[in-house]
């Protein structure tokens, strides 16, 4: 949708942009923390090659390969067929290396947006309400939040988070 000339754009290719969701795990040290050194270890030890390679194969753990070494299909035939394993892991590298990507929402309130999407969708894919409906209450729900969390302020953060300036011109 372009929204200067209130049209659908049309397009000679397709244009694919891989969600990245969550973005990733981050780790942090307190500056005032007792243990500074000690923490950084930590966290270097849990990212380190051996320690990240165990995590990405293990469903629990919640976390995509994100270093070459996690590429390797040798370390997925617990889990995969040598085939599956081959089309997971190009998929979620050609994902990492696409120079299109979307991101998680970054704009306060992100968990709530979400949550009222994920049990509109909930209710619509076991056929409790129409698709429309549940379009209807998720635009119902964030119009809510929005107005909660200050409409300015959220388009404010989202062009901040966008890399754009704060203010429409």
């Amino acid at each position: 949708w372009n929204y200067q000339t209130q049209q659908w754009d049309t397009f000679p290719n397709i244009n694919r942009v891989p969600f990245l969701a969550f973005g990733g795990w981050q780790a942090a040290v307190p500056a005032n923390s007792d243990h500074i050194e000690a923490a950084w270890n930590f966290i270097a030890w849990l990212a380190s090659p051996e320690v990240s390679g165990e995590a990405v194969v293990t469903p629990q753990a919640g976390i995509n390969p994100y270093r070459q070494s996690h590429f390797n299909p040798e370390r997925w035939l617990h889990l995969f067929t040598p085939e599956e394993a081959r089309l997971y892991l190009d998929a979620q590298l050609a994902s990492l290396k696409s120079p299109n990507v979307a991101l998680d929402l970054r704009i306060p309130g992100h968990f709530a947006y979400t949550q009222a999407l994920e049990v509109q969708l909930t209710r619509a894919l076991n056929f409790e309400i129409s698709p429309q409906e549940a379009l209807s209450n998720v635009a119902k729900s964030w119009n809510a939040l929005t107005d909660r969390f200050g409409r300015d302020a959220q388009r404010a953060a989202y062009r901040t988070a966008m890399g754009l300036d704060r203010e429409v011109n």
